[in-house]
């Protein structure tokens, strides 16, 4: 037989449910909101003395004021607080002018990044047969005024971005600094320059193929590739990769560089703010054979090979495929995100670092790869690379020299 409820029963199960169900919500809900009003607290805390500290300001300065700079200023500020120095927030115009900051190599071809010593603009590469090069601008000299106007009255490095931008035709006058130098005046007319991110040639005499990698940015990988097939094709005994006074670039060229060169190894781990570690190429073979048998390879650096150049060479080197002649490189392991903002803003934070494929090393705390060879060049020729005779380049010379005695080893062409 059936047990029935009658009407009064149910009711008071369904009036027992509804109140254990608004009991529990309730106190969810206000577990939550109490998080979040001491959340505001902290947060109100946090930013009192900047609140108080601007309304002082507001009340009480003497001259003009522009609250959207206070604020500008603030938020760099507190960028600027992390002592990283490839960690920075550009506001809107800045950002522009970072967007746009790859014209400059083809209109003046000429590359730059911000100079850590706050000079000015660091040339990084000046490119063949443009008007950078005619007027005689190296990598390492500083771009201290553009047009008269020195740096220090500039908004900062992006505001020299943009006053080197300009018209094809038009002339523009640069202030610059060079090591052991009096500052000096350049002209150049603003012009288009055909960039090449790789560049090279055969020393037919020690049958040793070259390959200069400038960047490791957009088209480097094919050219790059194009190159190590001419130099298989010559059957040359071995291969100099060049990568000094290379800028650096993105990951995802110079790991296709590598895994080309290194087919089935690892060639970088990246490590995330939590610690953890992805490894590139995540799908790994042993076994797979040694590129082009095992042809000696030479990587020569120096101390402007900056990041992505650093850790091409770090992977040839720990993977005992290269010998690595030359200079330490400088040793930047951080890699940074670009964080856009509604208003034009962004903030570009380093989020990760590389670490190399099997020591796990930081650059950073090893002051870059240390050469397997030292060889030291002049600063002034060093800057002038690659417009260097070869007579001139004890470094390339030095890999020259190398790399007939590694062709003449055992198992060597």
């Amino acid at each position: 037989m059936k047990k029935r409820y009658d009407i009064a029963t149910v009711v008071a199960l369904m009036l027992v449910a509804c109140v254990t169900t608004f009991v529990f919500t309730y106190l969810f809900v206000t577990a939550d909101l109490r998080d979040q009003f001491a959340e505001a607290g902290e947060l109100r805390n946090e930013f009192q003395q900047f609140i108080s500290v601007r309304d002082e300001i507001r009340d009480n300065y003497i001259g003009e004021q522009d609250d959207e700079g206070l604020i500008d200023g603030a938020i760099g500020g507190m960028v600027d607080a992390l002592g990283d120095p490839w960690s920075r927030f550009l506001t809107p115009a800045e950002f522009s002018a970072y967007f746009n900051q790859g014209e400059l190599a083809l209109q003046l071809g000429l590359e730059i990044r911000f100079d850590i010593e706050g000079r000015g603009a660091l040339v990084t590469r000046v490119h063949n047969n443009s008007p950078a090069s005619e007027a005689d601008i190296r990598p390492l000299d500083v771009i201290v005024a553009v047009d008269g106007v020195g740096f220090a009255e500039m908004d900062g490095f992006y505001d020299a971005v943009e006053r080197l931008r300009g018209d094809e035709g038009e002339v523009v006058e640069l202030s610059l600094l060079r090591e052991g130098e009096d500052e000096r005046e350049a002209t150049l007319t603003r012009s288009t320059v055909i960039l090449s991110p790789v560049t090279s040639t055969i020393y037919t005499e020690e049958n040793v193929g070259y390959i200069r990698i400038h960047s490791f940015n957009h088209g480097a990988f094919t050219d790059f590739q194009n190159a190590v097939d001419r130099m298989l094709r010559a059957n040359v005994g071995g291969i100099v990769f060049d990568v000094r006074n290379n800028g650096g670039g993105m990951l995802e060229v110079m790991t296709e560089m590598l895994e080309l060169l290194l087919p089935g190894q690892r060639v970088i781990y990246i490590r995330d703010r939590d610690g953890e570690l992805q490894s590139l190429p995540e799908t790994l073979d042993e076994d797979t054979e040694p590129f082009a048998g095992g042809l000696p390879f030479i990587v020569l650096t120096n101390g402007q090979s900056l990041s992505a150049a650093e850790f091409f060479a770090a992977a040839l080197q720990e993977h005992h495929r290269a010998t690595v002649i030359g200079e330490h490189t400088m040793g930047k392991s951080l890699a940074q995100q670009q964080f856009e903002f509604g208003d034009g803003s962004a903030l570009i934070l380093s989020v990760s670092e590389y670490l190399t494929p099997i020591g796990q090393v930081s650059l950073a705390e090893t002051g870059g790869v240390q050469p397997d060879n030292v060889i030291a060049m002049d600063a002034r020729r060093a800057a002038m690379l690659p417009n260097v005779a070869l007579e001139d380049d004890t470094q390339l010379l030095a890999a020259l020299a190398r790399m007939g005695e590694l062709m003449g080893e055992p198992g060597g062409e």
